[in-house]
């Protein structure tokens, strides 16, 4: 699956790459989604207008919805809250709802007052950094079910949360800061043992890549291209096979970079 953030139609979208190309509207009413992260069913965006993260459970998994999910999800849904009781094993998949929308209703006070759905469509949720706040969160990429790193645009700092759900929301903190001095960060990818991504600044930006320490980042940061060369400004990045795809917004083209090479362009 392909996501798609469309930063002047405020709107997401899934696609499928076959022929012909499938493409479906997750959700809209954002105001300036740039940066997507995927793991464990659920949509990770940056939405650079709100200053803030959102997230989709696509699946119910992370954040209930009754409605969505099948009789084993809702069983264990109960029995991680502690509601599954022996006699639940006979109750039909609309009473299993039941239980479960009573259990959210009776919890939901502390989440409601966020004001937080802005989606169309699937809903989307603002995802509650609990220790500090990110100016301009844009670059996403996740490591695993529950690791999210985040870029800020202004700063260049790189942040790496933990993520937490409740079956209500999802919540992250802190692990990690990396300050990378490096504005502009727009795009991150995870491939094999590395964290790379790519700056729009002229002046200090290109493609850069930090190593993964165990559970943290490295503190010094590489820098692999500059801007200005085969690579006139870099903006978007991607894993492709061995290498990198990147969009060099200057030269209004797309290029790889494989390690043993450099840019192609």
């Amino acid at each position: 699956m392909l996501l798609i953030a469309d930063a002047a139609k405020g709107k997401l979208f899934s696609a499928r790459l076959h022929y012909p190309v499938d493409v479906v509207e997750i959700t809209g009413k954002l105001n300036h989604p740039i940066g997507v992260a995927y793991t464990k069913e659920v949509i990770y965006v940056s939405d650079l207008t709100e200053k803030a993260i959102f997230f989709l459970d696509l699946k119910g998994n992370s954040v209930y919805d009754p409605d969505r999910m099948t009789i084993k999800q809702l069983q264990k849904a109960l029995k991680d809250q502690g509601l599954w009781e022996n006699k639940d094993r006979t109750l039909k998949k609309a009473d299993l709802q039941q239980k479960l929308q009573k259990w959210i209703k009776d919890n939901q006070v502390s989440t409601e007052s966020s004001g937080n759905v802005i989606g169309s469509g699937q809903k989307a949720k603002k995802l509650e950094i609990m220790d500090h706040e990110i100016d301009a969160p844009a670059g996403l990429c996740t490591i695993g079910a529950d690791k999210l790193i985040v870029s800020d645009l202004k700063s260049g700092n790189i942040s790496m949360l933990t993520l937490t759900s409740n079956g209500l929301t999802v919540t992250a903190s802190t692990i990690q800061i990396v300050y990378t001095c490096i504005p502009l960060i727009y795009n991150m990818v995870l491939k094999d043992n590395y964290v790379y991504f790519a700056s729009s600044d002229l002046a200090k930006g290109g493609i850069f890549s930090i190593e993964r320490n165990g559970e943290k980042l490295a503190e010094n940061v590489t820098k692999l291209v500059s801007n200005g060369s085969d690579l006139k400004q870099a903006f978007g990045i991607a894993v492709y096979h061995d290498g990198l795809v990147l969009t060099d917004i200057q030269d209004k083209k797309i290029k790889l970079y494989l390690v043993c090479i450099g840019v192609i362009p």
